[in-house]
């Protein structure tokens, strides 16, 4: 079975944004910020998702095991990120880290072989290069199958919209999951990417719609409905659907009891 990389994109302006910048003000900021950074880099198999496996007592205990930090700088980190919505508790013992999935990316091994000789070939005929070796040329036609599978690894980039949405909401009986995925569906994901559509920004903002999730109507969104048209993505992206605002307040001196420190 074809081994699978996966990486972290990082945006060119990721230092500037004022969540770093101001991450990084802090005493201890440039270690909060690698910790966050790796933090990220850990729930990179998982869609952005990090799950608490019981291997310590708590959850802030595992992170630092996996992460190799103290407890103390892991736990002012989760504080920092919870506060300021770069990270959330999805469900009992599973955290979410909001756009993260956005910036992730994979490959086969078999592809980035592919993809690394097709760069080759590409500087080989550049102005003022030599023309490919005939050798060089039976190799690109021995690498047919190769190059077959690269297209597929293409299409299947898919998946990790897929992955996005099973994984937010798998704890939704309402919402279907997505099992199987048509020619047609990626006609018009492919469509509705092409149109603006960030799926990502789409399903955090599901979430957060009790109409959407069915929690407070008969009709809950389905992944057909989102990407039939670049109406519906619209409507999801410009809030037509979040809960109204309520008007109760929180009782005076209440803190969350696991991160509970002030930025």
């Amino acid at each position: 079975m074809p081994k699978r990389f996966y990486w972290l994109k990082l945006k060119e302006d990721y230092f500037r944004m004022k969540e770093i910048k101001k991450l990084r003000s802090i005493a201890g900021g440039d270690t909060f910020t690698i910790i966050y950074l790796k933090i990220q880099l850990l729930a990179v198999k998982n869609g952005g998702m990090l799950r608490f496996e019981g291997i310590e007592d708590d959850f802030i205990s595992e992170l630092a095991l996996d992460l190799d930090e103290s407890t103390e700088n892991i736990g002012l980190t989760m504080s920092f990120l919870k506060k300021h919505n770069l990270i959330e508790l999805h469900e009992p013992d599973t955290y979410f880290l909001p756009g993260v999935a956005a910036l992730l990316g994979s490959e086969v091994d078999s592809a980035e072989r592919v993809r690394r000789h097709r760069d080759k070939i590409k500087l080989e005929l550049l102005p003022g290069n030599i023309t490919p070796l005939q050798g060089n040329i039976d190799v690109t036609k021995c690498n047919t199958d190769k190059e077959i599978e690269l297209d597929k690894e293409i299409k299947l980039d898919i998946d990790k919209y897929v992955k996005y949405w099973n994984t937010a909401f798998n704890s939704n009986t309402v919402i279907p999951q997505i099992t199987k995925i048509t020619n047609k569906r990626i006609k018009l994901l492919n469509a509705r990417i092409k149109a603006g559509m960030d799926f990502f920004k789409c399903v955090d903002a599901i979430m957060g719609s009790d109409f959407l999730t069915g929690k407070s109507s008969s009709w809950a969104v389905t992944f057909d409905w989102l990407i039939k048209n670049d109406e519906n993505f619209v409507k999801v992206l410009e809030g037509n659907y979040k809960n109204k605002i309520k008007t109760e307040h929180k009782k005076a001196g209440h803190v969350d009891k696991e991160f509970s420190t002030d930025f």
